[in-house]
């Protein structure tokens, strides 16, 4: 079952973060796929983990533009802190995980990504936008 589809409403407008939130929607949803077919633990902690290394490679990503523009350092640090709790959480379930504990891997769990993800895209990841296209412009 896919959790998520992707589509033109979660688009925030710059084609390499499109990208990157289409592959970690793509990444949620294969997780799910997962762990409704009971492909194995082994399946499913691998796919969790690419999911997490891929979601830090995006935060990164992002984190680096935003250095390299006017968005305001104030809306930077407040950004950043979204991802960081974000990261924090992932590596607590990704220890957990680790630790054998892959019933962590909840329907909760990932209703919460999901929710994370649009809202996220939505109303923090837009507001970047206009710096963003701005400094890709000149």
């Amino acid at each position: 079952m896919e959790l998520i589809k992707w589509d033109e409403s979660h688009s925030v407008g710059i084609d390499i973060f499109d990208e990157e939130h289409e592959i970690l929607v793509g990444y949620i949803n294969n997780l799910q796929k997962s762990i409704d077919a009971e492909d194995g633990e082994k399946r499913v902690k691998d796919l969790f983990y690419e999911l997490v290394d891929y979601a830090f490679v995006h935060f990164d990503h992002e984190e680096e533009l935003f250095k390299d523009s006017d968005y305001p350092q104030s809306e930077q640090e407040a950004h950043i802190r979204e991802h960081d709790n974000l990261k924090e959480r992932l590596e607590e379930i990704k220890q957990k995980v680790s630790d054998g504990d892959v019933s962590s891997l909840s329907d909760d769990l990932m209703a919460y990504l999901v929710e994370w993800l649009v809202k996220h895209a939505q109303g923090v990841d837009i507001r970047y936008v206009p710096y963003l296209k701005a400094k890709m412009e000149s």
